[in-house]
This record gives C-alpha cells, sequence and structure tokens, in this order.
C-alpha cells in the first residue's frame, strides 16, 4: 500500500510539474512577445503554446482596380481543448494490471473518460432505465414466464407505448389486453396503433389512474407492472398506490409480473405488509436461448408472482 501510495503521488508530482514548466513557459513567452509587433507576437505564441490561439491570417491581393483587397481564411471552428492532444495518464504496468486499473476508477480515484468540454476527467456513467420491455423481453414473458392465456384477460398498468398489449396479441392467445395510461399523448399514439393495425378486437386502452379503475383489477387474470409508480409517483402518492394494489388484487390465482421485485419496491417505500400473506413468487429460470442477443441477465429484473 505504501509503494502504492508513493507511485500515486509521484505521478501527480510529476503531472503538476509538467504543468508548471508549461505555464512558466507561456509566461517568458508572454513578456517576449512584448517587444515585438502585435500581430508577430500572437503568432510566436501560438506556435510555441501547440496552438492554443489560433488568430486569423490575412493575405493581401490586388483587385481589377488597383485596390488592394484583404482575404481571409475560414476561422477554425474547434473550440482550444479540442485542439489539445488527449488527457493522458501515465501508469506503471509494472505495478497496476487493468483489473487494478478498474478498481480505482470504481473507486473514483482514476478516470478513463474527460470531457471534451472542458478537459475535466471527472466524468461519470449515464444510467439507462427503460420504463418498456424490450423484444426480447416480451418473447420471454409470453413464451416462457406466462402460461397460455387463452380465454385470460391481461391488464397492463402504465402501458406508455403499449409494447405489452401488441405483444400479447401476437404471442399469446389472450382474449382481453387492457392497457391503463394516465397520459393523453401515449393514449392517442396506443390508439392509433391499434386502428392501424386492426387490434381493437383484444387490445383496450383506457386513459385513467389505475386507482380509478379498481374494477379492471378485479377482473384480470395476469397484471403487468413495469416501473409503473417508482418513477413518476412521489413517495407518499407510491405508497397510497400500491396499498390500493395490495387491497384489490385479490383474484385468486392472478399472475402479476413486475419490474423491479414487490420486496425491493415495498423496502424502498417501508410500506409494512407481509408479501407471503398475499402473493407467492413463481421461480423463473432465464437460462434459455431466445436468439443471438440473449442476455440471461437482462431477464433477472423480471419477477413473477401468484396472488395466494
Amino acid at each position: 500500500m505504501q509503494m502504492f501510495s508513493s507511485t500515486i503521488s509521484l505521478t501527480i508530482y510529476e503531472t503538476s510539474c509538467q504543468w508548471k514548466r508549461w505555464w512558466n513557459r507561456r509566461n517568458k513567452l508572454w513578456k517576449m512577445c512584448g517587444r515585438v509587433g502585435k500581430v508577430r507576437s500572437q503568432r510566436y505564441l501560438s506556435c510555441e503554446l501547440h496552438k492554443w490561439a489560433v488568430p486569423e491570417r490575412s493575405h493581401q491581393r490586388s483587385g481589377p482596380d488597383g485596390e488592394v483587397k484583404r482575404k481571409r481564411t475560414k476561422k477554425n471552428q474547434t473550440s482550444p481543448i479540442q485542439r489539445l492532444q488527449r488527457p493522458t495518464l501515465h501508469v506503471d504496468a509494472f505495478l497496476y494490471n487493468d483489473d487494478a486499473i478498474d478498481s480505482l476508477c470504481e473507486e473514483g480515484k482514476m478516470s478513463r473518460n474527460y470531457c471534451m468540454s472542458c478537459g475535466s476527467t471527472k466524468t461519470a456513467p449515464i444510467d439507462f432505465l427503460s420504463h418498456s420491455f424490450s423484444i426480447l423481453e416480451l418473447k420471454f414473458l409470453f413464451h416462457h414466464a406466462l402460461p397460455d392465456l387463452s380465454g385470460k384477460t391481461l391488464l397492463d398498468v402504465g402501458s406508455r407505448l403499449g409494447a405489452v398489449l401488441y405483444a400479447g396479441y401476437v404471442y399469446s392467445s389472450a382474449s382481453r389486453l387492457e392497457g391503463v395510461e394516465i397520459t393523453a399523448e401515449f393514449c392517442d399514439l396506443q390508439d392509433k396503433i391499434i386502428n392501424k393495425y386492426n387490434f381493437s378486437d383484444r387490445i383496450q386502452v383506457h386513459h385513467s389512474d389505475i386507482c380509478s379503475k379498481k374494477i379492471l383489477l378485479h377482473q384480470a387474470d395476469v397484471v403487468v407492472l413495469n416501473n409503473v409508480f417508482e418513477y413518476f409517483l412521489n413517495k407518499e402518492e407510491q405508497t397510497k398506490a400500491w396499498k390500493f394494489m395490495c387491497k384489490n388484487l385479490k383474484k385468486r390465482g392472478c399472475l402479476i409480473v413486475t419490474v423491479p421485485s414487490l420486496k425491493e419496491s415495498f423496502r424502498k417505500l417501508q410500506i409494512n405488509r407481509q408479501l407471503s400473506q398475499w402473493v407467492e413468487e413463481i421461480e423463473l429460470d432465464t437460462d434459455i436461448f431466445l436468439g443471438p442477443d440473449t442476455d440471461p441477465e437482462a431477464l433477472n429484473d423480471i419477477h413473477l408472482y401468484t396472488v395466494l
């Protein structure tokens, strides 16, 4: 650990020394340029400091009438940081292998990335979150997770673009596919798709809050809840919505599909509810082949329950 700390300190020290030498040279050149012409000094300083600032160059030429005209070249549109060399971190491969570097990056002590706008290495990866199932996840849901839905009714709470409803129409024999969506724009979009592809014989979308449609919960044989409350309601509203679901999802044998798990959702909201008295989780086998892009880990977020 002592060698590790010393090496990091030495690397930081060397980097700071390089910048200090650069800055001192810059100041020295700036003073030197004060003794020559302005335009010449700008060009001299630009060349010496790796083109940090490139002044516009002008060329003279004579027109037909003998008048001297100026022709300006196109100004460089790139920012100063983009004209610099890429930031480089010197790491001793004898002391640090790739796993060690990955660990340091995960701990925030190093970074493999830098900002192209300001040059900062204090960057972080962006989390991607989907509120709709992918095509592979939908195939898994209807071909492997759920049983035969002939004569059954499926309810998608927060149907958004209608992915679950369309997949249910194509991949299952469910007699009714109901969607509840609170956003009017999404409802209009779903209606257009339903009418365009003649899905209206089995699909229906309700523009409503699920808390005002308890009759749909009473009638459903399968209820899909994919990130339905977590990112759209505050904690108080989420708690209220989940309590409503617990109170009205009482049909024995009804299947509930959730992302994330009920346990995780209730834990975050500190809902004091014994899930074992309401539902029983059904273990899903995600180690299956759905195609060349199959990712079993992506299916682990899908949870299936049956109402007791």
